[in-house]
């Protein structure tokens, strides 16, 4: 299921943005790029191969400052998912991405090798006053479904869902990723 409610405040969502100013200098021990990737320029993302991957990435941890922020993202998610959150084990940090002009990521999955305990990525839609940058998702039918643009738009959806980031056009995207691990919830163990 893919599922998305506008609920942060577009004052709230300035306010993440301005989280950009809290991350880290060293993002090598918190990304694993496999030469799949590389930073330039500090922070920027992109693909060393395969498609059109490019973007700005910065660490925000789950700090007093931003707690507010997780646990807000997180409380929703087990309300419309009906999943329970592992509370012995708390989502530590998530990413804060711009997408400039030319910036786009190509469809994939983020179930898939070098992340097989990823289970949901949440996300906050910060901004928009930006034009291409269309966030699609295909369902468990292949139905396409367009993410909403609207400041302040929660989403949530399985690691194994199809998506992608159409390239910016004009202006700048910005939103929070937010993976969900097998940790951070209570998974339902099937014995037959």
């Amino acid at each position: 299921m893919i599922y998305q409610q506008q609920l942060f405040s577009e004052e709230e969502c300035a306010l993440i943005k301005s989280y950009v100013n809290l991350q880290p200098t060293d993002l090598t021990k918190y990304f694993n790029t496999e030469g799949k990737f590389k930073f330039i320029d500090d922070n920027k993302l992109v693909a060393t191969s395969g498609g059109a991957i490019s973007y700005n990435v910065y660490v925000i941890k789950n700090t007093a400052e931003t707690e507010w922020m997780f646990n807000k993202l997180m409380l929703w998610f087990s309300e419309v998912s009906n999943i329970k959150i592992n509370h012995n084990h708390i989502v530590r940090v998530c990413t804060l991405h711009r997408y400039g002009i030319g910036d786009a990521f190509a469809t994939h999955i983020d179930l898939s090798h070098g992340f097989e305990e990823r289970r949901y990525n949440l996300g906050i839609q910060l901004n928009d006053t930006y034009t291409g940058g269309e966030y699609i998702c295909w369902d468990d039918n292949n139905n396409e479904c367009l993410i909403s643009k609207q400041t302040g738009t929660a989403l949530s959806y399985h690691g194994r869902i199809l998506h992608e980031i159409k390239e910016i056009t004009s202006g700048e995207r910005w939103s929070i990723v937010m993976p969900i691990t097998k940790h951070n919830i209570i998974e339902k163990i099937n014995l037959i």
